[in-house]
């Protein structure tokens, strides 16, 4: 393919504008080869494009991944979309990472109870996610939610540093009543 043999000549440029043209693959390998020489303008159109004409989970990957790079949320949207548990969890973590730096509290907790209700307890996505909105519960003082959210940790899977936090923060809360408090999270 003539693509191919510009990219060997070290005619990025070239080869990407005609992998640009092509479908799916031809696209992502267009996207990985702007991103990689930092032409971040073409790359995001790149990404925009097979957005727009591919909704399969490699691309919600590429999407997801792509937020680091661009800060665009709507990347997150488009990825928390997934038919994939993992990929979906990600998205909805990364989305309440995104709204906890702007401020917005409550669309965070909304995401990271998003997390809790689709991870299995055991990944680590789960747990941050656990600890953080425990936490938007707290400085809301949602007391004994944040304490409720908090019980639905697995304490022997967390590390001891984390173990300890956790404690620390269920010393100053009431215990919780409502154990059935998001009862799909943890199947």
């Amino acid at each position: 393919m003539l693509a191919d043999l510009y990219l060997k000549e070290g005619h990025i440029n070239k080869a990407a504008t005609i992998y640009s043209m092509g479908d799916e693959k031809d696209l992502i390998h267009a996207y990985e080869i702007y991103l990689s020489n930092h032409m971040l303008n073409k790359a995001k159109n790149i990404l925009d494009r097979l957005i727009s004409s591919y909704q399969d989970d490699k691309v919600r990957t590429i999407a997801l991944e792509g937020f680091d790079t661009f800060k665009d949320p709507n990347l997150l949207n488009f990825a928390s979309k997934s038919q994939n548990p993992s990929i979906k969890a990600k998205a909805f973590y990364e989305l309440g990472n995104y709204y906890l730096s702007q401020g917005d509290k409550n669309t965070a907790l909304k995401d990271y109870v998003s997390v809790v209700l689709l991870t299995p307890d055991k990944q680590d996505v789960y747990k941050n996610a656990v600890i953080k909105a425990a936490k938007i519960l707290i400085s809301m003082h949602a007391y004994e939610d944040a304490s409720c959210l908090l019980d639905k940790l697995n304490m022997s899977s967390l590390s001891n540093q984390d173990a300890y936090y956790v404690k620390s923060l269920k010393r100053r809360l009431p215990v919780c009543k409502n154990k059935n408090l998001l009862n799909g999270g943890n199947q």
